[in-house]
């Protein structure tokens, strides 16, 4: 695994463990959420934003959010 990739994972789980935190507060977790993806979208190559999208769908999936 590449090194990009490895970065990329190490963020996307960083995310992962805010979900419960911003989940204490659902009104605004949609937005939260947001803000954490578009820091991330920013930081990372193109190439690597479909990868990334899938993991945070796979995020938001496994919070059990449905707002």
């Amino acid at each position: 695994m590449s090194k990009r990739r490895q970065d990329l994972d190490r963020h996307l789980n960083a995310i992962e463990a805010k979900v419960p935190g911003l989940l204490q507060r659902p009104d605004t977790f949609p937005r939260a959420f947001e803000d954490e993806v578009e820091v991330l979208l920013g930081q990372i190559v193109v190439q690597d934003h479909a990868y990334a999208l899938e993991r945070l769908e796979a995020i938001v999936d496994r919070s059990g959010f449905n707002g």
